[in-house]
């Protein structure tokens, strides 16, 4: 039985693509707001996220991410880019990389995913000056 539902919960899973311009560099946003916010669909299994140049990107619900899935980050031209996960180990010091994620509520109370696109010592810079998530 265990085994059965460790399979349905494979077949439920989906991807979630984040889309950053090309070149892209520091913070990013994306706000949980279920009146404005935009409605990401589904589409071939995924889901797909594009950031815009001011780096906030309001969506109608975090649902899709509060799922099993699979992330991938990648600029607007395709290349992709490493995501760090909970940790900032095994990413090269100097290597641009995905750091953060996780929701808190650090834009106006509302809940938020805060990313950071950089080497490992500019997203701990980062992220030690914005503080704990609340």
């Amino acid at each position: 039985m265990c085994l059965a539902l460790g399979l349905q919960g494979c077949a439920d899973s989906h991807g979630i693509d984040i889309v950053v311009p090309v070149g892209f560099a520091g913070p990013f946003y994306i706000v949980e707001d279920r009146e404005a916010g935009r409605s990401i669909e589904r589409k071939d299994g995924r889901y797909e996220y594009v950031v815009p140049e001011n780096r906030k990107l309001f969506v109608r619900t975090f649902d899709p991410f509060l799922q099993w899935h699979k992330l991938q980050v990648r600029f607007a031209n395709g290349e992709t880019l490493e995501y760090a996960e909970a940790s900032l180990e095994g990413i090269g010091e100097g290597k641009k990389a995905v750091h953060g994620g996780g929701i808190s509520s650090h834009s106006e109370g509302r809940r938020t995913m805060i990313y950071f696109v950089g080497s490992r010592k500019d997203a701990e810079e980062f992220f030690s000056r914005i503080g704990p998530a609340r």
